[in-house]
């Protein structure tokens, strides 16, 4: 179950990329000790587009299947999407 903008809804594990780009320098300073890292478009297979992190990828392609994770940031639990297995 994802909390989206104040709402909720139960999503399946799976998305697709959509568009991707991976960020090698200069983001926010917040982000700074995860770099390089990868964010993304992906569509949910319930027809919803979300902006993302994407872990543990060591090539994305428009297409790529990706499975939903979690992580621990700052005291909160975060979606993330890795390449899917």
């Amino acid at each position: 179950r994802l909390s989206l903008v104040g709402s909720e809804m139960c999503i399946r594990d799976r998305a697709r990329v959509v568009t991707h780009t991976r960020v090698l320098a200069n983001p926010p300073s917040a982000f700074e000790h995860l770099l390089p890292f990868d964010i993304a478009i992906v569509a949910l297979d319930e027809g919803v587009s979300m902006l993302t992190n994407v872990v543990d990828s060591a090539s994305l392609a428009v297409g790529d299947e990706l499975q939903l994770d979690f992580v621990q940031r700052d005291g909160k639990t975060l979606p993330v999407f890795k390449t899917a297995r």
